[in-house]
């Protein structure tokens, strides 16, 4: 997934936990670094299927991770630096 600062960008995301698709779980997606900020949080369908629209500011990492949820390790996507032009 390639998402770009000062874009919005859609990802789509799948959570399963023990096997099975979490049902209604809130996934959320934050900035990383010393101070993050929150970018959006959703929240699963009964499939486990969740669709979120980034648009970070800087050129740095999002952090997606299910809340509440300690077993899920968050995943980590890179924030690239888009070119003016």
């Amino acid at each position: 997934v390639r998402v770009g600062a000062r874009r919005v960008t859609t990802v789509d995301v799948r959570v399963r936990m023990d096997g099975r698709p979490a049902r209604h779980a809130r996934v959320r997606a934050t900035t990383s670094g010393a101070h993050p900020h929150r970018l959006v949080t959703v929240r699963t369908s009964v499939r486990g299927r969740a669709r979120l629209r980034l648009h970070p500011a800087h050129a740095s990492k999002v952090r997606l991770s299910v809340v509440g949820a300690t077993r899920c390790a968050p995943v980590r996507l890179t924030v690239l630096r888009v070119r003016r032009g």
